[in-house]
This record gives C-alpha cells, structure tokens and sequence, in this order.
C-alpha cells in the first residue's frame, strides 16, 4: 500500500478515536462528576472552559475528518472496482455520510455559544448520548464498508470459474 493512502487512514481512525472518545468522557465522566461535586456556578464556569478548548478540537476534527474521508473517497475507494458491491457501497456510504453530518453539527452545537441552540446544550446529556450512539453505527457502517471493499478485491482476484467442457477419457 502507497504511504499517503496509508498515512491518511490512520489520520482518519484517530480522528475516529478522538470523535468517540471525547464525547464519551464528557457524557459519561465529566458531567457527571461536575454535576456530584460542583454547585451550579462552578458547574457553569468548568463547562464554559471546556466548552472553549473542546469547540476548538472538535473543528479540528471536522476538518481533518472531512479532508481525509475526501481523500480516501475520492482517490482510493473511486478508482476501485467494486464490481456487483458498487450499489450496496455507496447505499451504506450515503447512511454513513448523513449520520456524519448530523454528528458534526452536534459535536459543532454543543461547546457552541449561540443562542439559537441552547435548547441542546441545555439537554446535553441527551444530544451527547444520541451523538455516541449515532458515533457507533458510524463505525458500524465504516466497518461494513470496509468488508465490501475487501470483499470485492477479493473477487476481482479470484479467477472466474471456467466454462471449457471437461474433457474425459
């Protein structure tokens, strides 16, 4: 396998990581803990510092994410042969890819400050558990996804089998 592609799937797994990872800690650990030790202005305080350096990481990840899915789209998964897979693929990459969006815009809302989208931040523990089940059937689906290519490589190498007569004595 050629370096770059390489290289741009493992920026992609560790953005994977990093996206189901922090979203994890902050529903299942931090809020929680803030929520048992803090009073209600500490708590305000601790999410606004959080919410600061988080927003920040998770615009990184979108980008990075988005670059190295494009990347890996368009000049590695493109260019195959996917033979009778190809519709199946690019079904569940479509699902994938709205999912995605959906998790972006949340992962984008939740350590946001504007007015518009209070309403989530106010019921985060909520939107951070939709987030991480939604994070698992993306994951789910990249694996899938992963099964079809390899599968369909697989069968391209495979040699078709032969329709000369057997011959008898």
């Amino acid at each position: 396998m050629p370096m770059l592609p390489l290289l741009v799937r493992w920026l992609h797994l560790v953005c994977a990581c990093l996206a189901v990872g922090g979203p994890f800690f902050l529903r299942y650990v931090l809020i929680p803990a803030g929520e048992a030790t803090l009073d209600a202005p500490a708590q305000a305080r601790v999410r606004e510092a959080v919410s600061k350096l988080w927003g920040v990481m998770v615009h990184a990840l979108i980008t990075l994410f988005i670059l190295s899915g494009l990347y890996t789209f368009f000049y590695v998964v493109l260019p195959m042969d996917l033979g009778r897979w190809k519709a199946l693929y690019h079904a569940l990459f479509g699902l994938k890819m709205m999912l995605s969006l959906v998790i972006f815009f949340l992962a984008s809302v939740l350590p946001g400050r504007s007015q518009a989208f209070a309403f989530i931040r106010a019921k985060s523990k909520f939107y951070l558990s939709a987030m991480l089940v939604m994070l698992f059937v993306v994951l789910m689906l990249a694996n899938g996804l992963r099964a079809i290519r390899d599968r369909a490589l697989l069968e391209r190498k495979t040699p078709p089998a032969t329709t000369a007569p057997i011959e008898t004595i």
